[in-house]
């Protein structure tokens, strides 16, 4: 089982340094910080996909500030899913994803071999092309503890995944828009994006000025190849290597709006506009 600390946080005290409680001696296994429900129903994700309060697909699994938990990638879905060998130190990315090209799931299989050093796991929910489901399935039985993939989709283990990684991976090749590296920035889960359609919108690239600027919610890479994917997992696991750095990236990408008022806003703005130049 791999090792999860949960620190649930009400939003309103969420800061950039946030800090581990004292008398839990293993930084490198929290992989988040929950936030409180009050401002999440806001949000255009919803409030019950997204906060660890009052989330009926993962209440269960809710524990009290400091305390540990285990976890097991595929163990809810069963059907023969590897789990992942406890490694708390470990860098656990995460896939939930449609199995397709126009995901970039054929770049992020064919760069297993290359990504799969320095401690990092990977977890994979999702179905799509018959080909990318076996190729996964295939990796999950090579690397066993390395590699977790289920088949299908189930919603739970989708926010207990979101909930428990280190880094989720959509190496799109188009995204009108994306839902997952929303849900991912609300629990902390660092996305690593290719820099396309509303990925490239929804998330600020961790570079050298945007840190110094006290921005970066994410990871983004373009042109969408492997190599560069490969490039921008490593890029998450340097940053990750510094655990304040870590952390503050973690601070903002849940504090991130993703919310409809200021699009609705400029919608209404618009419609009056229009409207007035029709009666005129």
């Amino acid at each position: 089982n791999t090792q999860v600390i949960a620190i649930q946080v009400p939003i309103e005290q969420l800061t950039s340094d946030q800090t581990l409680p004292t008398g839990i001696d293993a930084p490198n296994a929290v992989v988040g910080i929950w936030a409180g429900a009050s401002r999440l129903a806001a949000d255009g994700t919803t409030l019950t996909q997204v906060s660890r309060v009052g989330d009926p697909m993962v209440e269960e699994w809710l524990i009290p500030y400091g305390e540990k938990a285990t976890w097991r990638a595929g163990e809810p879905a069963g059907d023969g899913a590897e789990g992942l060998e406890a490694a708390p130190a470990s860098f656990l990315c995460g896939v939930v994803s449609r199995l397709t090209e126009q995901k970039g799931m054929d770049l992020l299989l064919a760069s297993l071999p290359a990504v799969l050093g320095d401690g990092v796991q990977l977890a994979v929910l999702g179905a799509g092309d018959k080909a990318l489901e076996a190729g996964f399935a295939a990796a999950a039985a090579l690397r066993p503890g390395r590699v977790a993939t289920v088949i299908g989709y189930d919603e739970a283990l989708a926010h207990q995944m979101q909930g428990s990684i280190d880094a989720l991976l959509v190496p799109s090749r188009f995204e009108p828009c994306g839902l997952t590296q929303l849900c991912a920035l609300r629990y902390g889960a660092i996305p690593v994006v290719g820099r396309v359609g509303g990925l490239a919108d929804t998330v600020i690239d961790a570079s050298e000025m945007a840190l110094a600027a006290g921005a970066g919610t994410g990871v983004q890479f373009a042109p969408v190849t492997r190599g560069n994917l490969e490039f921008a997992i490593g890029r998450a696991l340097s940053l990750r290597h510094d655990a304040a750095l870590w952390r503050r990236l973690q601070s903002r990408a849940m504090a991130t709006d993703v919310g409809w008022t200021r699009p609705a806003k400029h919608y209404a703005r618009l419609f009056r506009a229009l409207a007035g130049r029709r009666a005129a």
